[in-house]
């Protein structure tokens, strides 16, 4: 896979996720919620499937982990390298 197919993916399987699990199945009330932290992102397939909800995702990239911070940007979110 090239990197276009596989942010095509990562965006496919997050948004599965989060529509089954996190906007219906664990009962969370999205309207009380702002802040999210993402603190193994990758990609920023997570952020970018919150992407219609009213909230502020946090990418955090372990250091010790593959350089996405530039990815995270391309895609017009927001993160930072963290231990």
């Amino acid at each position: 896979m090239n990197n276009r197919e596989q942010l095509i993916a990562d965006s496919e399987h997050w948004k599965a996720i989060v529509d089954n699990s996190y906007l219906v199945g664990l009962g969370i009330d999205w309207s009380n919620i702002r802040n999210v932290m993402d603190i193994k992102a990758i990609n920023g397939g997570f952020a970018a499937a919150l992407a219609q909800k009213k909230v502020w995702v946090m990418n955090v990239i372990p250091v010790h982990a593959p350089n996405t911070l530039p990815v995270v940007f391309e895609r017009g979110l927001i993160g930072v390298y963290h231990d």
